[in-house]
This record gives structure tokens, C-alpha cells and sequence, in this order.
């Protein structure tokens, strides 16, 4: 084996070779970008290259690789392999040399020692002159990048630039570069931009500039773009001044802009021609001088003119100059006392004695009034003190004469003779101004003096209260009410009750009543208002009279034959003259447009079709009738008078009223939109409505009242405060209703108290009504008929108001009153603090809808009745007996109707026996009447089971129908035991060994063997031993020892054995007809309860009147099930079989015939015929003879189209012992009291009235939760709320206690009809914790979870698989295979009989007992 020495391999890095070094073998440096190894020890020399390639080399290249040096440089010594960066390029050293010492010769001076590595691009920067620039080098040359395609050195100079060498370049890329301002002898680059007096350009051949201003950029245009056309503004117009294109100046006060180059000469005027008004401009050059050269624009006064300058002129006078001038302003200028040797212009103003005057045309010593030149501005006065003979007037002079003041009125000089003051009777040249008989003029303590025409005049006294004001035509001062405003009134308690009253602040009524009662009368037309009023019978009678005279005459438009209905003609009039009246007097129109709509039908109809034009013209007569009214006159003619009637109404005239100026036209006016319509035949020419909303401000205090109050129509009551402001009755009105509210009126900010009664006894339902009236109530006005008082478009509104009271009622909302409107009431924040009292009463479909509505201690917080409807949001109801009630349902309502269906089935088979192969018998729960022939149908796994025989009986038993009989349905403690035999005989059975009934327990019970052998036996249980288990059994056919079979005939098995499962029930016994044959039947068990009788022998020859004793036999129930049996003819029985099939493990049967099955319907379902309209779920349902009213949850099963049949599910479920009888009938009504409560709060309900509850200390009652809510004969009421413990419901359906987190839904009411899947997430069920998430029909039960619940199905197949299958794992007590079986370890036989094992056995754990011995002996 070869030696190999570790020692001998070293390397030792020198890093970069040097000169001069000693360098040893096996050093390694680096050289260039290559390694060397040395191989032979040397000192260096000058380079290596001289060592490698010495005779003797020294050196061994190692590895090879790059060394980059950076960019070229001059005299610098380049290895092999070395990287330099040469302009864009990269080469590698091929020869080791040192470069050329000329940069200008470059690397090119050695280019046989390099080779081109990569090429790229080299940026050198901005171009510079005297450079050596290559290929790929990029520069930039102005805002333009460039790249070098031919090596070169730039010019010498910048003047010749980069273009001297344009084709060594090309253009790498575009830029833009500002210069500013454009100046002379300048380089520019293309690209550059400049601006040039406001204008942008930009340069597009690289060129030096002129060198003088006065070429300007225009000498080298040709090397410029236009980039942007912009101004630039010069400031003024400048002469021999260099202008361009655009520039702005201002010359006078406008601004001009040049369309030329040009420099401008010695005067603008000279040089317009390149010029263009800019924008014209105003300026103000003070007042006109002739010296002045003006411009347009320029603004000067002239006198008290204003002129502006539209030429350039001088010397050009405004007011005679209109070319070069025009007005501007009119004003004044004011130049004192008139001399007649002043120069006037125009706007000039001057006084001249009393009187000032404005010169309207230039002129010198024209005396005013000459209208030539001067204008009166003013009168004036100008005291002359006393008059005195030959002196000059002028007008407005005054003057004083024998103690009476005058004043000029035409200018003269005074002459004792012709026109002294007191002698100008005529008043030509004086007026008198003031007379010292002063005492003349007044008349009244408070009369005041004022000059009225020529003279004095007396303003008598005002009202009290009124103000001192200037009439509308600023003529002279009168009387005002100082603060009034139309319809708007004020009742205070230092308010007086009389007219004059009421209408401002400062003299308030003094009572509401007071108040209500005006406005109710009239707001205005008060006389007018009043006369209608009083003959409105009178007015009505002779219209009819009339028109009856008119008939009798066969006066046009009538006929001798023309019929009418006179007593609905009198109606109708006084409705038009009651509805007119209103409106006349109260403002607007409303109660004559539903006056206009009366006649006609809601869907536009005329009721008096062909017979308009003569009912126009009765209203028209009434017109004459009317003015005569209002005029205080008999009409022309009196047709009662004419045509003799017995008891004529007379008119009333009272002289004490006048009717108002614009009473009668106004009257008219309304009358004609009446009479419009009907001439029409429609509404369409019926102005929209126009209301009139009237105010009454109630101020702080106590008021006490006359009542009832009746609030008129679209009148609001305004309290200052809520608390501030309280009304109460007076002495003897404790029980009376207090306020009456009509269409659109309104309650607000007050308080209500002072109503005391007491409750009377309780109705049926155990709720009271108050003896005390309501603080709020509809208006029942004349009577229902009175429709002034109805709600027509607008509920009353009752907001920020509480009540306070004993036995009382805080808003009634009766329907019954009115014969129309909408019968409602609304309210907001209004709370009623009613001790025995009823917060809010609506009734009689009355209609109410609360908002934060609050009811404390009254007797009942919220009562709908009779069809009333409340709908609450965000209230409460507070202690007291009730918290929210609905009671009963419109009376008035046509109900829908139809009857119980107790027909719609067929027989009902409610088992059909198997003995899991053929079909044994039929169990019916109803076997029906009527039949004479069926088809029944077998469902199930197995084929072919056939009926040969429909047999049929008459005095049939078809039904045992079960009762609660004094709530004993069902029975109690009664008992059932299904369980597998140990043994039997013909005549005994084994009961299974963990059977624990006593010996007394089974004696005379039925026993039915439902599986395994013996299948189909069944008998009664004669003695029993609880001890052996062995009962003995008789036949229930004829008490003999044995079996009977469910099908007659069949052989008893004479014994059983463990596969014989029994059922252990109450034994039927049906007691035998008179003549016929005996009824059978079985008993069905469930909780100690008999839920059903079923009838496999229905028997015949029974007797309706007397049916028979049914005895049922249990040991040991301790109540006995109340029934009733039920007999009929063609009542099906046990069918005779043609084949009873083959496969059936488990079978249903279905029966088709010509009979039905007579079923009494209790539980959620009723099947309902003949309803005249579709049932509407929400309904409330009720049946003849049964006092519950059901709710109508939903509708299944809906068939017909009028009228239809269906099945209803209703809440609660109905009771067994209301069971209702066929064709029965059954009331839906849909318009039943009720009461919706959203959001809404309960807190302590029961705890009874105001003492009762002893706030804040413990109530004499504990709070009753079932009285927060009640609903009484129909009423219903629907909510969402807390209570006091914060426990939530909605409704009945779904409750939450908060206290302790249940969540409970009421199934029943629950409906999930139409729904493909019922996905309920996860439900908890009962205390087990578990958690149900799915109902499966899984018969592999593969989930194997603890959350799924299987199918009765499911579990049938996976017993099957388990057991016919041969399922591998099978956990049970005791298995029976044939007659082997396996209890425990040990595996015997059912029958004693031998096992016999016919194959080989291999026992891996050995043999021990008896064939151990066995083999022991034979081995012996």
C-alpha cells in the first residue's frame, strides 16, 4: 500500500503578487484576475508575466479568472484578464501593457490589446466643448439626452455647440427646458422655451439670438413654435414704446390689448389702429372742466348729474352733448337758498321758502316753480311769522293771522284786499294749517287731534288694549290690536269671557270652555254666521216649498211628472247650510267639499243621476233665500205661504246683526262648487281642500271648567308647559267627559285632573268600567249623523300631556258615535295616572295608535272592545288590576261562516296484524257508516293480500269514542306489558321471568300474542302466579280454557316458547245486541291512560237508542274511562280474505268506499265545508256550541272556489268534550277587538290601584303576570315585552325568563306548512345534556353519534340486518335461533330437545364435564 504524507499538501496564500517579494513554492497570489502557484522560490521581478515566461518559469497558473480595474486610465500597466470600463463599453485585457499617456488617443491607442467584454451605456453628463466623446456615451445638450454613435472631440466652442457634430449623435431622448425670459444674444438649444411678453415659445432650431431689443424674437421667428398664446400686461399705454402681439394697457379707465408688433406713437388717438378694447372700464374724473381731454369710460358730475365719457373729446358739455356723453346717475347737488344769479345745471337743488326744487335744464335766473327748468322736490314750510300786506309768498311759506296758521299754496304778493288768509275762502292762495278752537274737533276723554285735507280732525278713542299706528295708506294714524293674528287665541287665568277677548296676549279669554265655544261658533263673519244658524229650518222648508211649486206649475226645469224625495231634499239643504255656514265663518272649505262628495259614491258615482239639473236649481233658489237671511228681509215670495202649509217655519230677523260686507258673495262662491260637481256628474272640477288651522295658547295657571269641552276641527290646544298648566272641572263636572276633539285637532303641554267615580261591578269577563267620564273623547256632536264632528282626514292628536284621576277613563275612543269618519284618535307621550281608572278605552271599531304611551294604577292599562283596535309602540302599563285587554268583536261584522266536516275520511284502520309473513286481521279505530262496498288497500313490504268479501253491518259498532267526563279521560292507572313468553301451552302461557306484577294484578286482562309462535292467539288471563309466572288462559269467544285466533279456524299452537312476544292490556268486553252478532275490540295503553278503542269485530243488530255495556277489566286502575259507543248502519267489519298475502313483515290498510268515517274532531285540526269566503289565517274561529274562541293558525287542505273546504289548525287545541257535531257551524271573524303592543312593558300587573299598591312601599297584592295580558270573547291581543324581571315574550309563541335563561316555543302555534326541511341546529331536549342535531333514516347507523336520533324505519333495518342478517355483533340477554338458545354461557334448547352438531368440532381450549369423564372411562 502507497504512504501518503498529510505534511506534504499546504498552500499558503500571499495574497497580490508584488515586486520584489521573495516568494517560495507552493505560495499562492493573485495576479489580474488569475491565481498563481509558485513553483520554484525567486525574488520578483518587474511584473510576473517576466517570471511565467522566464527560461526557468517560476510560476504555474493556479486558476483563472477577472479582475475589474474601474474605467480606463492613462500610463497604467493592464494585466491579462483585467475589466475596464471604456465610455459604454467593457473590455478585457488579452496582452498585459501599459496604456497610451493621451487621453485624447484613449484606450483606442492600444485596442490590439483589449477585447470587447459587454457594451452598454455611458452617461458623461451635460456637453462639454473640447471633449473626446464615445460611442454610446449619452450627454445632455440642452433638456435633450444624446448618444454618441461616432467617436469624436466636440467643438472647440459653445457658440458652434453640439450641432457643429449633429451627425456623430442621435437624439436619445426629448425634454423641455424653461429659460424665462426671451433675451438677446443668447444660445438656444431646441427644446428650450422662453416667454416673450406673455407668450410661450418653444425652440425648434438651436440658434444664438439677435443681439437688440428692437429685432426682438420676431427676427429669428423661423427657429421658434408657437407653444401658448397668453397676454401680457403693460401697464398705460406708453408712447414710442415697443409693443407685441397681446399686450395688455390700460389707456383712461379701460384696458386695450395690440393685434400687432409695432412700437407705438406719441398719442393713443394716433395709434388705435392696433389697438382692441380689452375691457372696458369706468373711471372717475370729479367734476366736468372744458380743459380736460376725457377717454371712454370716464365718469364726471355735471351739475347733480352724472355723465360717463363715450368718445375721446375735449370741451364737450355733458348736458347739451348727448354724442359724447350720456347719463349716467341723476342725483342732487345741493346749492342752497335760489339766487337769480347763479348758473344752474341739471341735478342742481335749491330752496326756495318752504319748498325745494331740482333744475332740470341749464339756465340763469329762471325762478322757480318754472317748470321749464326747475322740478318741485319738496314741500315744505317756511315760517314767515305774521302776514302783513304787499309782502311776496312764495309756496310753503306759513303764516300767522288772527290766531290761526296758514300756508302758501300758490306764490303771489299779499294784498289786504284780494288774498289775506282769512278772506281765501277758497283756499287759492292759503290753507289753514292750525285754528285755536280746538275745543271744536274733540268730543271723547282720549280723542287726539290730527290734520286731515285742509284742517283738523278728531281720532276718536280706541279699545281697550289697542295701539296707535298709521293706516295702511300712510294717510293718518288709527287704532290697532296690537298683536293679533288671524285664528289664533289666548286663554289666561286674568282673561275675561266677552267679546273683544281672546284674539291677543294682552287681553286673553279667561276659560277654555269659553274659548271653544267661540271658535266652535265662528272665527269670523260672526253676524252672518249667527243668522244662518238661526234659520236654517227656515231656509231648508222653503226650498223644498219651492221646488214644489215649481212642480205643481211645471215650471222649468220641471215637470208636472217630476217625483222626488222631499224629506232627503230638506236633509240635504240643511247640510248645505250647515257645512256653508261653517266655512264662512271658520275660513277654508272642507265641510263643503264633503258636502260636493255626499252625492256621490266612493268610486265617483252620482246618486241622483237624471236629476241633477232640477237639484241645481233648488240650490240655486236657495240662494235668494239665504241673502234674504243674511240681509235682515223676508224673501220675495214665502212658498210655504204659497202653498199652504199647516205649520210653516218662520224666519228669524234680527236687527242686532249685519251681516259682514263679503258674507253673502263668499257664501255663494262655496255653494257654487257644490252645485259645479253635480252639474258635472263628477268631482274632477272640486278645488283641493282648504284648511284652516286655528291656535289657542293656553298660559301657565289653574283653570277650572264647564264641561264637556268640545274642541272645534283643526284646533290645537297649546299649554305653556305640561306642568305648568293644569285644567280641571268645576264643582259638579267631577264625572263628566272634559274634552271633545274633532277632525285635525290637537292637545298639547298640559295637565288633566280633578274626574272622580269608582268602578261598577265586573261583567262576565271579570273586568269593570269607570262611573267617571274621559279627559279625551271623540265628539258625539248633534248625533252620529253630525258630521262636523267626524275624523275625515285627520286623527285628533294628544301629545306631552298626563292625566290625573279616581275611577275615570284618560282617552275613549267610541266608534259608535259617529256615522262615518275614521273613527280614531292618536297620541304621543300621554300618560294617564288613573287610580280604578282605564288609560286608554277604544270601542266600537274605534281606532287608536300611542306612541310612549304610559298607564299607572288603573284598573285596566289598555281595553280594545267590541271591535276596537289600539296599536302601541314603546309604552307601558304600571301596576293596576290589567295590564292590556281585548274584549269581544264586531257585532256588526258579517262573519264568514261554513260547518264542521266530521265526514271528510274514510273507515280509519288503525292496525293491520301481521304474523310477518300474511295479513291476520284489521283493527278500526273508526270502521264508518254508510258503506255497501270498499276497496282496501294493503301497504307494505309483502305482495298480493287481497280482500274477496267487503262485509258490512247493520247496527253497527263503528266507533268507541273515548270522553272527559269530568276530566277523567282516558282513565288513570291503567297498564300494559309487552314482553317475551319462557313457555306455554294450548291452554297456559309463561310470562317473562322479569315481569313484576303481582297475582292480582292480570287476573281477567286481555293477552294478545303479537310475534313468534302462537302469533295471532289471544285470550284472558284466568289465574296468574307471580311467582312460576304461569297464567292460565281462557277464551274471551266463550270463557273456555284456551286461545281464540284473530282468524277463526287457524290451529292453536299448543306451544310456545321464547319467541312468543305477548302484550298483557285491559280487557274489552262488548256487550251482546239484541238479535245480531257480538262486537269485538282492543284496548290501547299509554302513561296509565286508554287513548284509543279499536274494533276488529264491529258486530250488528245494536241498538243506537240503547247501545251496549263496554266493560273494561284492569286490576288495578283506579279510574274508570268514560266513553260513548257509537252506532250505525253500513258499518265495515272484518273483511273475508281471498288472499292474505306473502312478505308482509309490518302492513297499513287503506279503505275506498261509498261510506265515510263519522269522526268527532278534537286536537288541532278541523275539518271545516262550505265556507262562503276563504279562510284567512289570524281569524278567530268559533264553533256552535262551544264557548272557546280559537285562533286560526293556518289553512291546509283548501279546496273549492267559493265556497271552499279545508282543514284548519287551530290554537288551543279543541277539548274532547267539545267535540263538535257534524255540520256544526263555524264563525271566522276577522274584525275582533284587539290590542298590538310592540316594545312595550309590563311592571307590576295586579298589584291593584293606587292604595292597593303602595308605592314605594310593598303592595297589599303580589304582581300577577297573567293579567298583563287578557283576551276576552274573541279579543286578541299581540305583544312583545319585558316585565318587571325583565322576562320577555312575544305573545304566547316564545317566551324568555331571564332569570333563569329558558327560551319556550309554543309548538302549537308554530306552523311549518310548506316547508321542504326543518333544519333546527342544535336543540337540547329534556336534562340529559344531550344535544340533537339530526333526525336520520340511517338504517346502517354508520354515524355512530351521540347527536342523531333514527327513524323508526332506521331502527328496523339495522335489527333486521342484525338479526336475519347475520349481524357480527348482537348484545342482548337471551338469543333464540330455531330452537336453540343462548342465556348467558349457556346454550341449551327451548324444547329440551338433543343438539345436534353435523359438523367437526374443534375445541382450542379443551372439553371439561361430562365428555371429559366420558373419554377417561372409555380410555380405562
Amino acid at each position: 500500500m502507497a504512504e501518503f504524507k498529510l505534511g506534504r499538501i499546504r498552500f499558503i496564500w500571499k495574497g497580490t503578487w508584488t515586486t520584489g517579494t521573495q516568494y517560495v513554492r507552493d505560495d499562492i497570489v493573485s495576479y489580474g484576475g488569475k491565481t498563481f502557484i509558485a513553483i520554484l522560490a525567486h525574488t520578483s521581478q518587474a511584473n510576473l508575466e517576466t517570471d511565467l515566461n522566464d527560461v526557468q518559469p517560476k510560476w504555474e497558473q493556479f486558476g483563472d479568472g477577472l479582475a475589474w480595474r474601474a474605467d480606463w486610465a492613462v500610463a497604467t500597466y493592464y494585466k491579462v484578464n483585467d475589466i475596464v470600463k471604456n465610455g459604454g463599453f467593457l473590455y478585457i485585457c488579452n496582452t498585459g501593457h501599459t496604456s497610451n499617456a493621451d487621453v485624447l488617443v484613449g484606450l483606442e491607442g492600444n485596442i490590439a490589446n483589449w477585447d470587447l467584454f459587454a457594451e452598454g451605456l455611458n452617461y458623461a453628463g451635460a456637453w462639454s466643448t473640447n471633449t473626446k466623446y464615445k460611442v454610446n456615451d449619452i450627454i445632455k445638450y440642452g433638456t435633450a439626452t444624446y448618444i454618441c454613435q461616432t467617436a469624436h472631440t466636440s467643438a472647440a466652442t459653445v457658440v458652434d455647440g453640439l450641432e457643429l457634430d449633429q451627425a456623430s449623435w442621435n437624439l436619445f431622448s426629448e425634454g423641455l427646458s424653461w429659460k424665462g425670459n426671451w433675451s438677446t444674444s443668447t444660445r438656444y438649444k431646441n427644446y428650450d422655451i422662453v416667454n416673450y411678453f406673455g407668450r410661450i415659445y418653444f425652440c425648434a432650431t438651436g440658434h444664438t439670438s439677435t443681439a437688440t431689443d428692437a429685432d426682438g424674437l420676431e427676427t429669428d421667428i423661423l427657429n421658434w413654435n408657437l407653444l401658448y398664446d397668453g397676454t401680457n400686461y403693460r401697464a398705460n399705454w406708453a408712447p414710442s414704446t415697443r409693443y407685441t402681439v397681446n399686450d395688455i394697457v390700460k389707456n383712461g379707465p379701460s384696458l386695450y390689448i395690440s393685434i400687432a408688433e409695432h412700437t407705438s406713437t406719441s398719442t393713443f388717438a394716433s395709434d388705435t389702429s392696433n389697438w382692441n378694447v380689452y375691457l372696458p372700464g369706468l373711471e372717475f374724473e370729479d367734476t366736468w372742466s372744458n380743459s380736460t381731454t376725457y377717454q371712454p369710460g370716464d365718469i364726471v358730475t355735471y351739475g347733480g348729474y352724472t355723465y360717463i365719457s363715450k368718445t375721446d373729446h375735449s370741451n364737450s358739455v355733458p348736458s347739451t352733448s348727448p354724442t359724447d356723453w350720456d347719463l349716467f346717475i341723476t342725483g342732487f347737488n345741493l346749492q342752497g337758498d335760489w339766487s337769480n344769479v347763479t348758473a344752474y345745471k341739471v341735478g342742481d337743488v335749491v330752496r326756495l321758502n318752504g319748498y325745494t326744487y331740482v333744475c332740470s335744464a341749464d339756465n340763469t335766473a329762471n325762478t322757480p316753480p318754472n317748470v321749464s327748468y326747475w322740478d318741485k322736490l319738496n314741500e315744505g314750510f317756511s315760517w314767515q311769522a305774521i302776514w302783513t300786506d304787499a309782502s311776496t309768498y312764495a309756496l310753503g311759506d306759513v303764516v300767522s293771522y288772527s290766531n290761526n296758521a296758514y300756508i302758501c299754496m300758490l306764490a303771489h304778493t299779499a294784498d289786504n284786499a284780494s288774498n289775506r288768509p282769512d278772506l281765501d275762502t277758497l283756499g287759492t292762495y292759503w290753507n289753514i294749517v292750525s285754528a285755536t278752537a280746538e275745543e271744536n274737533s274733540l268730543t271723547t276723554d282720549g280723542d287726539i287731534l290730527y290734520f286731515a285735507g285742509s284742517g283738523p280732525a278728531r281720532l276718536p278713542i280706541g279699545s281697550a288694549g289697542q295701539v296707535l299706528a298709521v293706516n295702511s295708506s300712510a294717510t293718518a294714524p288709527e287704532w290697532i290690536d296690537f298683536g293679533f293674528v288671524n285664528n289664533v287665541f289666548y286663554v289666561s287665568p286674568n282673561g275675561v269671557n266677552a267679546s273683544g277677548y281672546g284674539t291677543t296676549l294682552d287681553r286673553p279669554f279667561l276659560t277654555v270652555k269659553y274659548c271653544m265655544d267661540y271658535i266652535l261658533q265662528s272665527t269670523q263673519r260672526h253676524n252672518a254666521k249667527a243668522l244662518l244658524d238661526a234659520n236654517i229650518d227656515f231656509i231648508a222648508a222653503e226650498v223644498v216649498e219651492w221646488t214644489d211649486y215649481q212642480i205643481a206649475n211645471a215650471i222649468a226645469p220641471f215637470t208636472g211628472g217630476f217625483t222626488y224625495d222631499k224629506a232627503l231634499c230638506l236633509r240635504d239643504m240643511k247640510k248645505i247650510v250647515k257645512a256653508v255656514g261653517y266655512d264662512i265663518s271658520h275660513g277654508g272649505n272642507v265641510e263643503t267639499r264633503k258636502t260636493a262628495q255626499s252625492y256621490f259614491t266612493e268610486a265617483g258615482a252620482s246618486y241622483i243621476t237624471g236629476q241633477e239639473t232640477e237639484t241645481v236649481a233648488s240650490i240655486n233658489y236657495s240662494l235668494e233665500v239665504v241673502d234674504a237671511v243674511l240681509s235682515n228681509v223676508a224673501p220675495a215670495t214665502n212658498y210655504q205661504t204659497e202653498n199652504s202649509v199647516v205649520t210653516p217655519v218662520t224666519q228669524t230677523i234680527d236687527g242686532t246683526k249685519t251681516e259682514e260686507a263679503d258674507a253673502e258673495a263668499t257664501y255663494d262662491t262655496l255653494v257654487g262648487l257644490i252645485t259645479a260637481s253635480i252639474t258635472a256628474g263628477n268631482l274632477n272640477s272640486l278645488p283641493a281642500e282648504q284648511v284652516v288651522n286655528t291656535t289657542v295658547f293656553i298660559k301657565t295657571g289653574e283653570y277650572l271648567e264647564t264641561l264637556p269641552i268640545s274642541i272645534p276641527a283643526h284646533t290645537a290646544l297649546v299649554g305653556d308647559e305640561l306642568r305648568s298648566v293644569r285644567i280641571k272641572p268645576d264643582t259638579g263636572f267631577e264625572t263628566s267627559n272634559m274634552f271633545y276633539v274633532r277632525n285635525g285637532c290637537g292637545i298639547r303641554n298640559v295637565s288633566l285632573s280633578g274626574l272622580n267615580g269608582t268602578l261598577t261591578g265586573a261583567n262576565s269577563y271579570g273586568t269593570s268600567r269607570p262611573t267617571a267620564g274621559a279627559y279625551v273623547s271623540l265628539d258625539p256632536g248633534e248625533d252620529s249623523t253630525d258630521r262636523l264632528a267626524w275624523i275625515h282626514s285627520k286623527s285628533p292628536y294628544i301629545q306631552n300631556v298626563s292625566t290625573f284621576g279616581n275611577g275615570c277613563i284618560g282617552l275613549k275612543v267610541d266608534g259608535a258615535l259617529h256615522d262615518g269618519g275614521n273613527d280614531s284618535i292618536v297620541a304621543n307621550d300621554f300618560t294617564q295616572i288613573l287610580s280604578d281608572g282605564i288609560g286608554y278605552w277604544v270601542t266600537n271599531l274605534g281606532r287608536s295608535e300611542l306612541v310612549s304611551v304610559f298607564t299607572y294604577y288603573n284598573h285596566i292599562g289598555y281595553l280594545a272592545e267590541d271591535g276596537g283596535k289600539i296599536r302601541a309602540t314603546n309604552g307601558n302599563n304600571s301596576y293596576g288590576d290589567f295590564g292590556s285587554v281585548a274584549e269581544g268583536i264586531d257585532n256588526t261584522e258579517t262573519p264568514n261562516t261554513s260547518t264542521v266536516n266530521n265526514y271528510y275520511a274514510e273507515a280509519i284502520v288503525a292496525n293491520t296484524i301481521t304474523d310477518g309473513d300474511r295479513v291476520l286481521a284489521l283493527e278500526y279505530a273508526n270502521a264508518g257508516v254508510s258503506y255497501t262496498t270498499a276497496t282496501y288497500t294493503f301497504i307494505g313490504e309483502g305482495i298480493d293480500a287481497a280482500v274477496g268479501t267487503v262485509n258490512v253491518n247493520d247496527g253497527g259498532i263503528f266507533e268507541i269514542r273515548l270522553l272527559n267526563t269530568a276530566g277523567q279521560y282516558g282513565g288513570e292507572d291503567y297498564q300494559t306489558s309487552i314482553n317475551n313468553a319462557q313457555a306455554g301451552t294450548s291452554t297456559t302461557i309463561n310470562l317473562s321471568a322479569t315481569d313484576t306484577a303481582n297475582s292480582s294484578d292480570y287476573i281477567g286482562m286481555a293477552v294478545y300474542i303479537e310475534d313468534g309462535l302462537g302469533v295471532g292467539q289471544y285470550g284472558y288471563i284466568d289465574t296468574y302466579n307471580a311467582g312460576t309466572k304461569l297464567a292460565t288462559i281462557k277464551k274471551m269467544s266463550d270463557d273456555s280454557s284456551g286461545w281464540d285466533h284473530l282468524v277463526p279456524g287457524t290451529a292453536i299452537e299448543t306451544t310456545l316458547d321464547q319467541t312468543s312476544q305477548y302484550k298483557v292490556e285491559p280487557r274489552i268486553v262488548i256487550g251482546d245486541p239484541v238479535s245480531g252478532t257480538t262486537a269485538r275490540g282492543r284496548v290501547k295503553v299509554a302513561s296509565g291512560k286508554i287513548f284509543q278503542i279499536s274494533l276488529f269485530e264491529t258486530g250488528s243488530g245494536y241498538d243506537p237508542i240503547n247501545p251496549p255495556t263496554v266493560t273494561i277489566t284492569d286490576p288495578i286502575n283506579t279510574v274508570d274511562v268514560p266513553l260513548e259507543v257509537r252506532i250505525g248502519d253500513g258499518v265495515l267489519t272484518a273483511p273475508t280474505f281471498s288472499n292474505r298475502g306473502t312478505g308482509y313483515e309490518s302492513c297499513s290498510t287503506s279503505i275506498d268506499g261509498d261510506g265515510y268515517a263519522d269522526v268527532k274532531q278534537s286536537g288541532k285540526y278541523l275539518y271545516v265545508e262550505g265556507s262562503l269566503e276563504e279562510p284567512l289565517p289570524g281569524s278567530n274561529v268559533q264553533i256552535a256550541g262551544d264557548p272557546t274562541v280559537y285562533k286560526l293558525v293556518e289553512v291546509f287542505e283548501l279546496t273549492g272556489s267559493g265556497p271552499y273546504a279545508a282543514r284548519l289548525q287551530v290554537s288551543p287545541e279543541i277539548a274532547v268534550d267539545l267535540e263538535p257535531a257534524h255540520a256544526a257551524q263555524v264563525t271566522l271573524r276577522i274584525r275582533y277587538s284587539q290590542v298590538r303592543l310592540t316594545g312595550h312593558d309590563f311592571l307590576d300587573i295586579g298589584t291593584g290601584n293606587f292604595t292597593e299598591t303602595n308605592y314605594p312601599g310593598i303592595p297589599s297584592n303580589s304582581p300577577n303576570s297573567q293579567k298583563e295580558i287578557k283576551e276576552n270573547g274573541g279579543g286578541r291581543v299581540f305583544y312583545t315585552s319585558t316585565d318587571q324581571d325583565g322576562n320577555f315574550r312575544v305573545g304566547d309563541l316564545f317566551t324568555v325568563e331571564q332569570a333563569t335563561g329558558t327560551a319556550t316555543l309554543d309548538a302549537d302555534n308554530f306552523s311549518v306548512s310548506g316547508l321542504q326541511e326543518l333544519q333546527l341546529g342544535s336543540v337540547s331536549l329534556g336534562g340529559t345534556s344531550a344535544t340533537i342535531r339530526e333526525f336520520s333514516t340511517d338504517g346502517t347507523f354508520a354515524a355512530d353519534s351521540d347527536n342523531i336520533v333514527p327513524t323508526q324505519r332506521a331502527i328496523r333495518t339495522y335489527i333486521n340486518a342484525q338479526i336475519g342478517g347475520g349481524g357480527a355483533t348482537l348484545n342482548v340477554n337471551t338469543l333464540i335461533a330455531g330452537n336453540i338458545q343462548i342465556t348467558g354461557n349457556t346454550i341449551s334448547t327451548t324444547d329440551n330437545s338433543t343438539i345436534i352438531v353435523g359438523a367437526t368440532t374443534n375445541f382450542a381450549q379443551g372439553v371439561s364435564g361430562t365428555p371429559l369423564a366420558l373419554q377417561y372411562f372409555l380410555n380405562a
